[in-house]
């Protein structure tokens, strides 16, 4: 077994057998990977906290070239981001984010930049931004990196430039001109200033966005119904923790 090392991001754990854990990760050098640590599920484990969502650290791993399963070694701690997403909402939105990295980016296929996109996000949370506007960066950036986020230039039907209003399309998935352009039917409207938003995500870092002006509620609301669609329409589904956000917004608001 080749001796390898990465320094990653704990993204979810499962259990294995009565004290291991299968872990997966997405590690700077080798992109998402799954290992088996041995006994973490035990009190005094020499794994500690490291596989907390989110949980940066500097791994020591064993794995052959075609097993799935790698077997970690040791883990070092370099960022821990416990106490950032251990409130209800910080909580269900790693978890959707790491639902995310897990089904945007394939095994064993290394991205510097989605790398740094997840402490990009991590510091806004951690700097108290608004977990909506957070997320909706997060879910632009994640389709764009996969090359699924549609261009907003032309029209995806007719190929006419596009104005300051488009719809997406939900069998498509593409931006297009007017209500009536096409055939499909349904649509979603990105008004101008969730298009206003989405492009100052594509130029900015989370903090720039609000060090002038922090966008409006409705604007990313907006935004919001355009990243799920898209997020829903290319996984073929509604992400678990998607729902569960969902559901946790209404019992807050209940409350």
């Amino acid at each position: 077994m080749a001796l390898r090392q990465a320094t990653a991001y704990a993204l979810r754990t499962r259990p294995l057998g009565e004290a291991d854990l299968i872990v997966e990760l997405f590690t700077r050098e080798r992109g998402r990977i799954r290992g088996v640590a041995r006994s973490a599920r035990r009190i005094k484990s020499r794994f500690g906290s490291a596989f907390e969502p989110f949980t940066l650290s500097r791994m020591v791993y064993f794995q052959r070239d075609k097993d799935d399963l790698g077997r970690i070694s040791s883990c070092e701690i370099e960022r821990s981001y416990f106490e950032t997403l251990a409130g209800l909402e910080e909580a269900a939105a790693a978890a959707y984010m790491a639902e995310l990295v897990m089904g945007f980016s394939p095994e064993h296929d290394p991205s510097e930049p989605l790398f740094r996109l997840i402490g990009a996000t991590l510091g806004g949370i951690e700097a108290g931004m608004p977990i909506e506007l957070v997320l909706r960066y997060f879910e632009l950036w994640v389709l764009r990196l996969a090359g699924l986020l549609p261009g907003l230039g032309t029209c995806g039907h007719c190929g006419r430039s596009m104005g300051n209003d488009a719809w997406l399309a939900d069998t498509s998935l593409e931006f297009i001109c007017g209500r009536s352009c096409g055939d499909t039917i349904g649509r979603r409207r990105l008004n101008p200033g969730a298009r206003q938003l989405m492009l100052s995500m594509l130029r900015h870092s989370p903090a720039q966005l609000v060090a002038d002006q922090e966008p409006t509620p409705q604007a990313v609301g907006a935004l919001g119904s355009i990243t799920e669609m898209l997020v829903c329409g290319h996984l073929d589904r509604m992400p678990r923790s998607l729902r569960y956000m969902r559901q946790l917004k209404r019992h807050l608001r209940a409350g």
